[in-house]
């Protein structure tokens, strides 16, 4: 067995560098403009071309750091379809994920587009209900390191669990080199791995059914109906999220009107379901290509895109466009859209984001704020930016994301100190993040003040959570309000690990009032996948009291930074996540028609929301109809009958 010290380097760290991932992103979405043209038959048997040596075994390479007693041996394996395993231990949690690892180089061939699948068993050795923090990747074996792909297995169970993780190559890997890795360097664990294989399928444009019954991804608790995570939150939803709704129905002399008919309708929820849309989608049609550039979007799409916006979601908001760069280059555009979300009577709720104070990719910042900017300027400008942002947006935006993403875009601000991280000069002192708040409470008092952030509840980084913790406390210290916290929500084939989440709100709980999910999506052409990842988010959030909105980053694959949208394909067919979507919104949505007792008094639990009452008499003729009724409410409707 070789088992070597030369470490082989990924591009980005433990949580995903979101320009690696923007990169990724634009990758699958070029590959699904050209699969089409591919010829491949849906359905169609497909040969398999192995990647890997054949006895990955005996041939695992990789790095760990056995002075410190980490462990790799072979063990028998009975009752699996391999013989033999590797047993890992690791001794002591690193920085990342990539700090220990197994390696396989590649032993053929890969081209952009081709249709991988990576193969493997996993079982925990470690404590029960414990998840590892294993990370699959396929990337280039040295320098760019480029990846297509980064998972997560995150088995809390002694018994073997298969996975078989199909994806994209999203370029092209010469023979030998590519390197697939099993990472597991960011935790102390023990765990027993084999039947290591990957796969090519070549450029099928289309999964034929038989592969795709073959793939495999454990989460904890995934189908399990009786999980404590999901009993518990399906127990919250039905005390948090409903409410008594009472209406007394009387005559025009105040004398009950038994046998009533009340019909209720649930107009909008009081939780808020939404997505991120581009403006231009929104705002921009053929008429308007003068005035502005549009996507390069037929205008059939925009119509079908403004129609899926309107009907799917409660609320919406927008991508990029209110950015600083942006912002900055066309706020009309912004302004413009935010004008059509409101004719639409959706609520336009988020504001993202104020502040991204990374330098690079040089997206997030306004071009004259590079390395090199005096700190004043620095200061004066971005205090005179979330003043005028925030100044002519006022009342129109519910909640702002103040900073994006600090643990990771420090370059303004600095970092603070934690017993995680040392602290990193920025540009500004560190007081500097106070002061954005300050002024971002002054500018608009109305609005809701959050720190948005990744790796805190989409795939857990310890170090990156530690700090947000810590950064909250720096700043109510300092005098700032920050209302909330807003986890992004990019699982991918990283899946959801609820046992991490529940920690996470635990330690968050004292220190803000609320809670959303920002940027929902997960990047996988697994459907049965999708499905599963939707129905257990969308029930683990929506019953976490705390919790006022899921915001999707995104719908539809056409418009999609990842090309993987929950909802809909590119020829806007609904996938199986979509369904998920629509089952559980009826069913947390009420429509009931009830019927008056003797006193003229009906009664229903009902999902708190905003609801149009009307009265019928036995032939169905409409005795009164309110106006938008807020519940909870006791309320009498004297009738015109």
């Amino acid at each position: 067995m070789l088992y070597t010290m030369n470490r082989v380097p990924a591009i980005d760290d433990d949580v995903r560098s979101r320009a690696w991932r923007k990169a990724v992103g634009g990758a699958i979405k070029a590959f699904w403009v050209v699969a089409a043209a591919l010829g491949a038959i849906a359905g169609q048997a497909q040969t398999a071309t192995p990647l890997l040596a054949a006895d990955t075994i005996a041939t695992v390479g990789g790095y760990n750091d056995a002075a410190a007693g980490d462990a790799v041996k072979v063990v028998p394996a009975a009752g699996t379809p391999f013989a033999t395993a590797l047993r890992i231990n690791r001794a002591a949690a690193g920085t990342n994920s990539y700090d220990a690892a197994l390696a396989w180089p590649t032993r053929a061939a890969v081209r952009k587009g081709d249709l991988l699948v990576a193969t493997f068993y996993v079982r925990s050795l470690g404590d029960a209900g414990a998840a590892l923090r294993l990370q699959p990747s396929f990337q280039l074996a040295d320098a760019p390191y480029t990846a297509s792909l980064l998972a997560g297995a995150p088995v809390d169970t002694g018994s073997w669990q298969r996975y078989a993780i199909p994806f994209r190559a999203t370029i092209d890997y010469p023979s030998g080199a590519g390197s697939f890795q099993l990472r597991y360097g960011a935790a102390r664990q023990a765990f027993e791995v084999g039947g290591i294989t990957v796969e090519s399928y070549g450029q099928v444009a289309d999964i034929p059914p038989a592969l795709a019954a073959t793939f495999a991804f454990y989460y904890p608790d995934r189908g399990n109906p009786t999980a404590a995570w999901r009993t518990s939150a399906l127990a919250a939803i039905e005390a948090t999220r409903k409410t008594d709704l009472i209406v007394r129905v009387v005559d025009a002399a105040g004398r009950p009107v038994p046998a009533a008919n009340v019909i209720v309708t649930m107009s909008a929820s009081a939780f808020h379901w939404g997505s991120a849309v581009s403006a231009n989608a929104v705002t921009c049609s053929n008429r308007q290509r003068a005035r502005r550039p549009c996507l390069n979007l037929p205008e059939a799409d925009r119509l079908k895109y403004r129609a899926a916006a309107k009907t799917e979601f409660s609320e919406l908001s927008l991508y990029n466009d209110l950015k600083w760069p942006e912002w900055e280059a066309d706020p009309a555009r912004a302004l413009d859209a935010m004008t059509w979300v409101g004719q639409t009577g959706r609520a336009f709720a988020r504001g993202h984001n104020l502040v991204w104070p990374g330098f690079e990719p040089d997206y997030k910042l306004p071009g004259d704020i590079r390395p090199g900017t005096p700190a004043d300027m620095v200061a004066a400008r971005t205090l005179a930016h979330i003043a005028d942002e925030l100044g002519r947006t006022r009342g129109r935006v519910a909640e702002w994301d103040v900073v994006n993403e600090p643990y990771d875009n420090h370059d303004l601000q600095g970092r603070i100190a934690t017993s995680a991280a040392p602290a990193i000069a920025g540009v500004l002192p560190t007081t500097a993040i106070i002061d954005w708040y300050k002024a971002a409470a002054i500018a608009d008092p109305a609005a809701r003040l959050f720190l948005n952030d990744y790796a805190i509840f989409d795939g857990l980084d310890p170090a990156h959570r530690a700090y947000d913790v810590a950064l909250i406390d720096y700043l109510k210290a300092g005098g700032a309000r920050v209302d909330a916290i807003g986890f992004q929500g990019h699982f991918g084939h990283s899946a959801p690990v609820f046992t991490d989440m529940t920690a996470t709100l635990a330690l968050f709980d004292p220190r803000v009032a609320a809670y959303a999910v920002t940027e929902f999506d997960f990047e996988t052409i697994d459907p049965a996948m999708q499905a599963d990842v939707m129905r257990d988010t969308m029930i683990f959030v929506f019953g976490s009291p705390k919790f006022t909105g899921f915001q999707m980053w995104g719908f539809w694959d056409g418009d999609h930074w990842l090309g993987s949208a929950p909802l809909f394909d590119r020829n806007w067919v609904l996938k199986p996540s979509g369904a998920v979507w629509r089952e559980l919104r009826r069913k947390w949505t009420t429509n009931v028609t009830l019927r008056a007792d003797a006193s003229g008094m009906a009664r229903a639990r009902v999902f708190k929301g905003t609801y149009n009452l009307r009265v019928v008499d036995a032939a169905g003729k409409v005795c009164r109809s309110t106006g938008k009724v807020l519940t909870p409410t006791t309320l009498t409707l004297s009738t015109g009958c």
